[in-house]
């Protein structure tokens, strides 16, 4: 992922963590946990380990430790900023954090994870295609991932009435926009994920999928 391109796509990360708290709300809302509670539990295994990628100020920790009072909980995070939040979030959730890139080698045993999710951070990554893989190798077959990220429409519909179109905004346009449904799909599917429900959000701003690591390989 790097801090670099992190810092070039947000600029000033401590801002953007202040905005992804006040924003919080408006992703773990009903409809988030109620696909959650619907794809997040297997149903031959009990929920033993999660794991949320990019946990940011780790505000999912106790709302999952809530639904699963017993299970080992994982949260990675690279930025500085976030992890200064999300420490203390996730020691009084008694929720571990680990600090590290999502776009290496991820330091977690291969089948290892029940339930990983993934939540706005495709969209920050040079080549999410990486994590991919990685998650692909730390669930256990018949693990279950869970993505929300930003997909793709025309510009017309990612600007805000009466907002200016000007550099940066286009910038984000490009990132936030880079990806369809289908893209996201694609990616899991090419690494022998399968894909369960992709169900759009906020008038196709953005979607959520439902992933399954099989129990046979599909590679």
């Amino acid at each position: 992922m790097s801090i670099d391109h992190l810092r070039a796509h947000h600029g000033d990360i401590s801002a953007f963590h202040d905005a992804m708290i006040e924003t919080s709300k408006g992703r773990f809302n009903s409809i988030w946990w109620g696909i959650f509670d619907t794809y997040a539990t297997p149903s031959d295994y009990k929920l033993d380990t999660i794991v949320d990628l990019g946990t940011g100020p780790g505000l999912q920790l106790p709302m999952i430790r809530e639904r699963h009072p017993k299970a080992k909980i994982v949260a990675i995070e690279l930025r500085d900023e976030m992890i200064a939040t999300a420490a203390v979030i996730a020691e009084q959730s008694d929720c571990q954090i680990i600090q590290a890139d999502l776009a290496e080698e991820l330091p977690i045993d291969d089948n290892s994870v029940d339930l990983a999710t993934c939540v706005m951070v495709l969209h920050e990554m040079v080549y999410p295609p990486a994590l991919m893989k990685e998650v692909s190798r730390i669930l256990r077959p018949g693990g279950r991932l869970i993505i929300y990220d930003w997909v793709s429409r025309n510009l017309r519909d990612y600007m805000d009435p009466g907002q200016a179109l000007d550099e940066n905004r286009l910038q984000h346009f490009r990132e936030h926009c880079l990806f369809s449904q289908d893209d996201l799909a694609y990616m899991a599917e090419i690494v022998g994920l399968r894909v369960l429900e992709v169900i759009g959000r906020r008038g196709g701003r953005f979607a959520i999928l439902a992933i399954e690591k099989p129990h046979e390989s599909l590679n």
